[in-house]
C-alpha cells in the first residue's frame, strides 16, 4: 500500500462534474488542456562544442549500429568511424535527423497521453487537504463547489479492472525550479523514460497541491469503482437547489460516501467541516 492514502479532487458544480459522480466516470485530459502553461516542458541538454558534438554523436551512432546489426562493440565503432570520415557533414546531418525525428515521435507520444490530476495529504501534516483554501479558490469555484475524496488503492485497481484497452500509471509530482532536462543522445529506452519524466514536474509555486497524477494512454472517459469514493465536501457557499442536488445525486449513485458540509471560521484561518 502506498504512503498517499487517500487523495482530492475539487470540482467546479456543474453538468459534467454531476455526470463523473452519477455515471462513476472520470476525465482524462490531454497535457495541452491542463492549467499549467508549462506542463511538461523537457529541456534538451546539447553539445557545448562541435568537438564535443563530433564525440557524441560517434558514441551515439556506434550504439545504434550495435543494437541494429549485433555487431561487437569494437565493430560498431570502426564502422561509425568509417562512416564518419568518408563525409563528416553528412554523417553529422544524418545524426541530426535521426535525433530530430526521435525527438518528434518522443513528443507525438507524449500528446496522447491522459492525465488526471487530484490533490494528495501533505506527508507529515496533520491537515487534510479539504482545509487547503488555495484549493478551494482555483478548483471549487471559490467555495461554490465540492471536493470528492478517493481512496488511492481502489481507485488505482479498479482504473486498470474496468479499462482493460489502456494502461495506467501514477505518480506524486516533483516541485522544481528548473524544467525537466534530459540527453537525447543517451540510450534510447532511457532517454524515453527519462522524456516522460518532466509529465511529473512541475513548478515550485505548485507545491500547495501535492498532486498525485494518474497518466493514460489515451485521453477521455475512464470508468472507476464507486467504492473508490469516501467522501464529498460541499462548500459552504454553493446554492441551496444545487446542494440539494448533488446530495441527491451522491445517495443515489454512492450510498457508502460520506457527506460533509464545508465552512469558513471567521474567526481565524480555519476551514471546518460538518458531517451531513
Amino acid at each position: 500500500m502506498s504512503k498517499f492514502k487517500n487523495i482530492y479532487k475539487f470540482r467546479t458544480m456543474n453538468i459534467n462534474s454531476l455526470s463523473t459522480l452519477a455515471n462513476n466516470t472520470i476525465w482524462f485530459s490531454s497535457k495541452e488542456k491542463l492549467n499549467d502553461p508549462f506542463e511538461g516542458i523537457v529541456k534538451i541538454n546539447e553539445p557545448h562544442s562541435q568537438t564535443d558534438k563530433v564525440s557524441k554523436y560517434l558514441e551515439f551512432g556506434k550504439r545504434i549500429v550495435q543494437k541494429q546489426s549485433g555487431l561487437s562493440i569494437e565493430q560498431s565503432q570502426d564502422v561509425v568511424n568509417s562512416r564518419y570520415l568518408e563525409n563528416p557533414n553528412d554523417f553529422l546531418n544524418f545524426v541530426d535527423a535521426r535525433l530530430s525525428k526521435y525527438k518528434s515521435d518522443l513528443s507525438a507520444q507524449a500528446e496522447n497521453l491522459g492525465v488526471f490530476s487530484t490533490a494528495s495529504d501533505i506527508p507529515n501534516d496533520p491537515r487534510i487537504q479539504v482545509s487547503n483554501m488555495l484549493l478551494w479558490a482555483h478548483y471549487a469555484d471559490e467555495f461554490k463547489g465540492f471536493c470528492v475524496k478517493y481512496d488511492l488503492d481502489i481507485l488505482k485497481k479498479s482504473l486498470v479492472k474496468l479499462n482493460p484497452d489502456v494502461n495506467f500509471a501514477w505518480t506524486a509530482v516533483n516541485y522544481v525550479n528548473e524544467p525537466h532536462t534530459i540527453n537525447l543522445l543517451d540510450d534510447v529506452n532511457k532517454s524515453a523514460l527519462e522524456y516522460f519524466k518532466s509529465i511529473q514536474c512541475k513548478h515550485e509555486q505548485w507545491s500547495y497541491e501535492c498532486e498525485i497524477r494518474f497518466v493514460a494512454t489515451k485521453t477521455g472517459i475512464m470508468s472507476f469503482s464507486p467504492e473508490s469514493i469516501k467522501a464529498i465536501y460541499i462548500g459552504e457557499k454553493m446554492s441551496q437547489d444545487q446542494q440539494a442536488l448533488l446530495i441527491a445525486v451522491i445517495k443515489y449513485n454512492l450510498p457508502n460516501a460520506d457527506i460533509y458540509k464545508v465552512s469558513t471560521n471567521k474567526d481565524q484561518y480555519e476551514i471546518v467541516t460538518q458531517k451531513i
